[in-house]
């Protein structure tokens, strides 16, 4: 699974459960409110942001949740190749998206909206489409995909 990936390649795992990851492992991600049960306990209360990304098979089925940025209160700053190089290291079929808004507010800002955008672009070029997008505060969540964002 991950263990096979080059010397260079650091990845720093999410802190789930035994119990959370053989659920996200057991089910496809056929839409974002799996993915949202998994990191709201998670990603919630943070006083920080954090972006994961979830790395996805053929069947969109787990094959890796990696953190990928943490930033500070309202912000994080990450580059679309930041985003890729684990799935682009495992030969993830696809991806999904997650970060947290620690305000609460649950509206995409430009600046999601535009790296979110970017990720599309390059995602297509890539062959490892971005599936879905989620932004989670105070236990709920935004699809960027119901919304129409992606």
């Amino acid at each position: 699974m991950i263990d096979n990936l080059p010397s260079w390649i650091t990845v720093q795992r999410t802190n789930l459960s035994e119990y959370e990851e053989k659920v996200i492992r057991s089910n496809s991600i056929m839409n974002s409110s799996i993915l949202f049960n998994v990191l709201k306990e998670k990603m919630s209360g943070l006083l920080h942001e954090e972006m994961v990304v979830a790395c996805l098979n053929g069947q969109n089925k787990l094959m890796h949740l990696v953190k990928v940025a943490q930033g500070g209160r309202h912000n994080l700053s990450i580059s679309v190749c930041d985003i890729f190089r684990v799935p682009c290291a495992i030969g993830a079929a696809g991806i999904i998206l997650a970060h947290n808004h620690p305000s609460g507010d649950l509206t995409a800002s430009k600046e999601d909206i535009i790296m979110t955008n970017e990720v599309v672009k390059v995602g297509e070029l890539m062959s490892i489409p971005l599936v879905e997008h989620i932004i989670i505060a105070d236990n709920k969540y935004l699809s960027f995909a119901d919304s129409g964002l992606i």
